[in-house]
């Protein structure tokens, strides 16, 4: 796979990235990305950071450059390489940066993906592991803002479970939107700018047009005090802003 433009056209790096992994998942088949940005204001005006994904085989070249931002902005300086699905096994990974090239290795099991870099000043990645996110799987929070508010809570995440959804424990770990705790529960704890934050994790094969109704439902009846999201394996996301489009 193949992104962004020629290298002739590209400015060497001169700021540190970081670096995150990600993964979204259609019609069952996973993709993993590598999301790079950086929080220096050099440049951020005049250029746009971009990529190019190179894969033969177990070998995965990622290039990063800088091209001209034609009119200036400034948007953030930030680009998510693609790397496509991938099968279990080791890969050799190279990023390719400020002509420097910086080797790892990425392993692939069934259950996470491990990004090992060498040592640099460059690149920081933000967490080395990433579980892959549970087929059939619903996640999410409310958002509250009184301990009085638990009630209603509870009786949305009962009303889940009668419409099919089921608790299961779940590999422990960072799965991107949401990390599982060594007791196998989606880890509990409060989102910046709220009070309080109950998250959630279901497992649930049903007609996904319910949930969507059940999260409408609790959102407009209860929206002073609540907050609702909920999205599932595939990427589909249900809140109060969802529902007009």
């Amino acid at each position: 796979m193949v992104s962004g433009c020629r290298e002739k056209k590209a400015h060497n790096l001169s700021y540190h990235l970081t670096m995150e992994m990600s993964e979204t998942i259609s019609d069952n088949k996973r993709t993993l990305s590598f999301n790079f940005w950086s929080n220096s204001l050099k440049e951020k005006a005049g250029f746009r950071l971009q990529n190019k994904v190179l894969k033969h085989q177990n070998k995965i070249k990622v290039n990063l450059y800088t091209a001209a931002n034609t009119p200036p902005s400034n948007a953030p300086l930030e680009t998510v390489a693609n790397i496509d699905s991938l099968e279990n096994g080791t890969y050799n990974i190279t990023l390719r940066l400020k002509e420097t090239q910086i080797p790892g290795k990425l392993i692939v099991d069934n259950n996470t993906y491990e990004l090992n870099l060498e040592k640099n000043d460059l690149v920081t990645v933000k967490a080395n592991k990433l579980n892959k996110i549970p087929l059939n799987s619903i996640f999410g929070s409310v958002h509250y803002y009184s301990p009085a508010t638990v009630g209603i809570i509870n009786g949305f995440l009962d009303a889940l479970q009668e419409s099919g959804a089921r608790r299961q424990p779940y590999f422990p770990g960072n799965y991107g939107l949401f990390t599982v705790a060594g007791n196998g529960q989606i880890e509990q704890k409060n989102d910046s700018g709220y009070l309080y934050t109950k998250k959630f994790i279901y497992q649930y094969s049903g007609d996904e047009q319910k949930l969507k109704a059940l999260v409408k439902k609790y959102s407009f009846d209860h929206t002073t005090e609540l907050l609702i999201t909920l999205r599932t394996y595939n990427g589909k996301l249900f809140n109060l802003w969802s529902f007009n489009q």
